[in-house]
C-alpha cells in the first residue's frame, strides 16, 4: 500500500497516478483531473508538479555570455537590449470537469457505517441463535464431564482395591512357590533316600536271554566282593531316555540294605584303582575282547540329580576339573588332587564356579 504525496492517506493501485521521475503518487482528486481524461501514454509519461517546478524554462544557449576581459580591451559589441517586463498572468485554478463523480472521505466512511450496521443488523438473529447452540451444548458438555469424572473416581477406587488384591495374590504365591520348592526338594530327598540300596551298571551290552541277575553276582566276582540271591531284591534293565541312542540299557540292581550297596561300590572302586591300566570293562562279564569298552558302576540318582550330574559333568569339562563323583547320593566336584571337593547343591553353585 502507497501513501499519497498531497494528503498522506493510503492509495490503492486504481486511484492514483504515479511520476515517472521521482515515483511519487497522487490521487487524480487531489490533482483535480479525472482518470479517463488521461491517456494511457500520457500516464506513462506523466510528471508531479514538484519535478516540473524543477525544469529549466528554456534553452539559453544563444545567450551570448559576458567575456572576462575589460571592455576596452574586448573586438566585440555589446547589445543593451532593455526588455519589457512580461505581464502578469493571473493563475485560475483548472474548473473540475462536471461529468467526473466523486465522492467525499467523510461520505464514504458514513456509507460503510451504514452498511455494516445492516449487516450486523441481519446477522444478529443468526448470531444469536448460534450462540444459543453453544452454550445449550457447553451445558450437555459440563453434564457429561461431571459424569465421566464421577466414574472415574468409582474406577480409581476400584482399581486400588484391585490393586491391593493383587499384592494380597503376590505375596500369597511367593509364599506358595517358597512351598512348593520346599516340597520338591523334600520329594527329590526322599526319591534319592528310596534309592540308597541301589546301583546302576551302565554301558554293559544287551544279549537276548541274558540274565541280569547273573552280570550282578558276575560282578561281584570280579571285584571280589560275593554277592548272593538273597542280597538282591530287584535287578532290571531300564528304558532310554533317548530311543536313537546306542548306548546299551543300564541295569539297576536294589540290594538288601545300604550297607551291601556300600560294600560293591567300595570294591569297585578299590579294583579299579588295583587295576588302573585295566579298568572294569566288558570282557570282565564273558563278552568278546576285540569290542572291550569300559564298563561303569555308580550309584543310582534320582531324574534330577542326574541332569545336575551330567551338567556338572559338562562344567568339569569347561573349567578343567579333574573329578567328579558321587556319595551318598550327593555331587561334589575337584580341580585336582591338592584343591578341596566343593559340593554341587543346585544348579546356581555351577553357575558360580
Amino acid at each position: 500500500m502507497k501513501t499519497c504525496l498531497a494528503c498522506n492517506t493510503d492509495a490503492h493501485s486504481d486511484e492514483y497516478v504515479e511520476c515517472t521521475k521521482c515515483n511519487g503518487i497522487y490521487h487524480y482528486p487531489c490533482l483535480n483531473i479525472h482518470r479517463d481524461n488521461l491517456s494511457p501514454d500520457a500516464i506513462s509519461k506523466w510528471q508531479c508538479p514538484m519535478c516540473m517546478s524543477k525544469q529549466r524554462k528554456g534553452d539559453n544557449s544563444a545567450r551570448l555570455a559576458r567575456p572576462s576581459t575589460p571592455t576596452s580591451q574586448a573586438e566585440i559589441s555589446f547589445m543593451n537590449v532593455t526588455r519589457r517586463a512580461a505581464a502578469s498572468k493571473p493563475v485560475t485554478a483548472a474548473a473540475p470537469n462536471q461529468n467526473d463523480d466523486f465522492i467525499r472521505r467523510s461520505d464514504l466512511r458514513e456509507l460503510l457505517r451504514e452498511e455494516m450496521s445492516n449487516i450486523l443488523t441481519s446477522h444478529n438473529a443468526e448470531l444469536t441463535s448460534t450462540l444459543s447452540k453453544f452454550s445449550e451444548k457447553i451445558s450437555n458438555l459440563s453434564t457429561s464431564v461431571e459424569f465421566m469424572s464421577e466414574k472415574f473416581d468409582r474406577i480409581t477406587e476400584e482399581f486400588q482395591q484391585q490393586k491391593q488384591e493383587i499384592m494380597t495374590l503376590k505375596n500369597e504365591n511367593a509364599g506358595l512357590r517358597t512351598e512348593v520348592d520346599n516340597l520338591n526338594s523334600k520329594l527329590q530327598l526322599i526319591d534319592q533316600l528310596s534309592r540308597a540300596s541301589s546301583l546302576e551298571l551302565q554301558c554293559v551290552p544287551e544279549k537276548k536271554a541274558e540274565n541280569v541277575v547273573q552280570i550282578i553276582k558276575q560282578l561281584g566276582r570280579v571285584v571280589n566282593c560275593p554277592i548272593n540271591d538273597h542280597d538282591i531284591h530287584y535287578c532290571s534293565r531300564v528304558a532310554k531316555l533317548n530311543p536313537n541312542s546306542t548306548r546299551p540299557r543300564t541295569i539297576i540292581a536294589k540290594f538288601s540294605s545300604p550297607r551291601m550297596r556300600d560294600s560293591v561300590l567300595s570294591a569297585v572302586v578299590r579294583h579299579n584303582r588295583q587295576h588302573s591300566q585295566d579298568k572294569l570293562n566288558t570282557t570282565d562279564f564273558g563278552f568278546d575282547p576285540e569290542k572291550k569298552s569300559p564298563v561303569f558302576v555308580i550309584e543310582s540318582l534320582s531324574h534330577e540329580n542326574k541332569q545336575l550330574h551330567a551338567a556338572a559333568r559338562q562344567r568339569a569339562r569347561e573349567l578343567k576339573h579333574k573329578f567328579v563323583w558321587i556319595r551318598a547320593g550327593r555331587i561334589f566336584m575337584r580341580k585336582n588332587e591338592s584343591s578341596e571337593a566343593i559340593f554341587i547343591r543346585n544348579s546356581s553353585v555351577l553357575d558360580k564356579l
